[in-house]
């Protein structure tokens, strides 16, 4: 990597501090002959997400056959989402 030992401490102690750049960790893994991905995992599931934001977004109290949707897959749950979903105004939900 052309790299001085100093020089790699100094990568390895931004990265432990969290104040490592984007364009540093490309020129590395360049070096390294690899490609940088970086994404946004998410903590809980897409359902999950939009109906806390539809509660938060619209004051819509999610109907009870809503909790645990991931696990249910019937007609009267994805209509109770659906019912939801069309109370709130899309283009302010994120």
């Amino acid at each position: 990597m052309g790299v001085t030992a100093q020089g790699a401490r100094k990568l390895e102690q931004a990265e432990a501090n969290g104040t490592i750049t984007l364009n540093t960790l490309a020129r590395l893994a360049h070096g390294l002959d690899c490609e940088v991905h970086y994404m946004f995992v998410p903590r809980t599931s897409l359902v999950e997400q939009v109906l806390r934001r539809t509660q938060e977004i619209a004051g819509i109290p999610i109907p009870s056959t809503l909790k645990g949707v991931e696990a249910q897959k019937d007609a009267e749950t994805l209509m109770a989402f659906t019912n939801a979903l069309a109370k709130v105004s899309k283009r302010g939900l994120w």
